[in-house]
């Protein structure tokens, strides 16, 4: 069977960091005119610090589940208590494989680079939103099982807490950044906005073709909304406020409502963000310990960043702000409407922003 490491792979966080840093740059190159002076700043900044930013893993302890137990091939060719003639082929015995998997939240690539060439890789993989530990052996005891996969969680813990220092930094740094370069350009556009050639000026469009250029852009989407959830959610938050938007007018793309029986469901969700102008993130325990919700996120995202546009509606859902700092701090740098004032002061907000 493959052996799989964390902490392992070519190139250290610092090496990350710089790879994220060019990213960044680019991103930032790429911004145009129109972008820079109609989007607000603070809506601009969290679209780059949520894409370019990392994310401290937090392990959950709470969440760790026992995984099936199973067989496996052990090479016992160095083990000096047996007989075996030939020691330069491998020599395999069955044995017993035992495995957990610890849930985490944060940025997953920490896990795959070390801080320092002198640190040792921990055997461990990254599985969906998991780190799954794998001990083999001929005859295991209790005691032996579970000593094993103590230190190596001690470990992992030890290198989070040095990987945090160069995390912190960085996405201390993405905001100065942000803030240096777009004041930059804003002081350029000015600058050259004051030069005068004499030429008689061309005139702007009138809000007329404005407002003709916003709802043909409108008319491009098929929905107003797209509801990115938990399903643990549903019955709490999302089927309430997929009624009240609904009866407001609002066209919401919702799973239960829009899914038919044989459909795929990877499809039908990317064909889903596709069409609807806004995607509606319902934020909770739930949200962030899901593989999907947080799929939609990247997604919504990733529009965002490279359209300029407000993509994502952040709602807050039995989480307040210390939470989702915890969970997410450049989530929490994004203005967000709480569900703990009613769903109709929910709705208000988002269909303040959908009737622009």
């Amino acid at each position: 069977m493959a052996t799989d490491y964390l902490f392992a792979d070519r190139g250290l966080v610092h090496d990350v960091v710089e790879h994220l840093r060019m990213e960044l740059r680019g991103a930032l190159t790429s911004l145009s005119l129109d972008t820079i002076q109609s989007i607000p700043y603070d809506e601009l900044s969290s679209g780059l610090i949520l894409k370019f930013g990392l994310e401290l893993p937090q392990l959950n302890l709470q969440g760790i589940r026992e995984l099936p137990k199973g067989e496996v091939d052990i090479d016992v060719r160095h083990a000096h208590d047996r007989v075996i003639l030939d020691r330069s082929r491998p020599h395999y015995v069955k044995g017993s494989l035992f495995r957990i998997a610890i849930p985490f939240t944060g940025s997953a690539i920490l896990f795959k680079h070390n801080v320092s060439e002198y640190n040792q890789p921990i055997l461990g993989s990254v599985e969906n939103n998991r780190i799954v530990l794998s001990y083999q052996s001929l005859n295991p005891t209790e005691d032996e099982v579970r000593r094993e996969f103590d230190s190596r969680l001690s470990r992992i813990q030890e290198m989070l807490k040095m990987v945090s220092g160069p995390v912190e930094e960085w996405n201390k740094e993405i905001v100065t950044e942000i803030r240096s370069y777009i004041q930059q350009r804003k002081e350029n556009i000015n600058r050259s906005q004051g030069i005068s050639l004499g030429y008689p000026q061309e005139e702007e469009p009138n809000s007329d073709d404005r407002a003709d250029e916003l709802e043909t852009l409108h008319n491009e989407y098929e929905y107003d909304v797209f509801l990115s959830h938990a399903s643990e959610d549903k019955e709490s938050i999302v089927r309430p406020l997929y009624e009240e938007l609904t009866r407001r007018g609002i066209k919401v793309w919702f799973d239960e409502a829009t899914l038919e029986l044989g459909d795929s469901l990877r499809q039908k969700i990317d064909e889903g963000l596709r069409i609807c102008r806004f995607g509606v993130v319902i934020l909770s325990v739930s949200f962030f310990e899901k593989k999907w919700p947080q799929i939609e996120l990247d997604a919504l995202l990733a529009r965002e960043t490279a359209s300029g546009d407000k993509a994502i509606l952040p709602i807050w859902h039995n989480l307040g702000s210390d939470e989702i700092l915890q969970y997410s701090p450049i989530l929490a740098s994004k203005l967000a409407a709480d569900t703990s004032k009613g769903i109709s002061s929910v709705s208000d907000q988002i269909e303040k922003v959908t009737s622009r």
